[in-house]
């Protein structure tokens, strides 16, 4: 599963600021703000653009990345509701800093995208339960990949025709710092 990731967007797309890294991409603004009523705008956010942007799939890949223990990952994202297969695949990679950042990756329901969303967001505003793990989610058999990076944005990969449905569809969801060049990528 995490091969067919990174065949499908390259070795580096679990790296940060994914958006910059990529000609066709879109950054959306979840509105991250502390307390209850950010999470709610966040989640809410969130759910509409992952509900557009994988409309007519049955499942998606999930893939997870963390510095901390697979077990102890695994309990958080089952107290968020996403349940790992036994078949799950793991992956390891050493960071040059003599940290071992650990993948997790399995097929879920999409249904299960709301579960996943809320563990991806939770940690940075405090709400629990939640994740201390990098969630993305992918369809990689379509080019179509998400990563929401906190409460306050997602960064969104798919085919140029799919992006710019979203750019046109999302538009008041797209962060305005980052405007400038997706309409530049998607405007005309």
């Amino acid at each position: 599963l995490i091969s067919s990731v990174t065949a499908a967007f390259g070795d580096d797309v679990f790296e940060p600021a994914l958006f910059h890294r990529r000609r066709f991409a879109l950054r959306f603004d979840l509105g991250g703000a502390l307390g209850v009523e950010g999470f709610v705008r966040s989640f809410d956010r969130g759910r509409e653009i992952l509900t557009s942007l994988f409309a007519g799939r049955d499942e998606v890949t999930l893939v997870v990345s963390t510095y901390r223990d697979l077990a102890h990952l695994r309990g958080e994202l089952a107290d968020c509701g996403v349940r790992l297969g036994d078949a799950a695949e793991t992956w390891s990679r050493s960071e040059p800093d003599d940290q071992r950042q650990t993948f997790v990756a399995d097929r879920i329901p999409v249904a299960a995208i709301p579960m996943a969303l809320w563990a991806a967001i939770a940690a940075e505003i405090g709400v629990r339960p939640r994740s201390s793990g990098k969630v993305f989610l992918a369809a990689p058999e379509h080019g179509i990949l998400a990563h929401p990076y906190d409460d306050r944005g997602m960064d969104v990969l798919a085919p140029r025709d799919h992006l710019a449905q979203l750019y046109r569809d999302l538009s008041h969801l797209l962060l305005v710092h980052e405007r400038a060049r997706m309409d530049a990528a998607f405007a005309g």
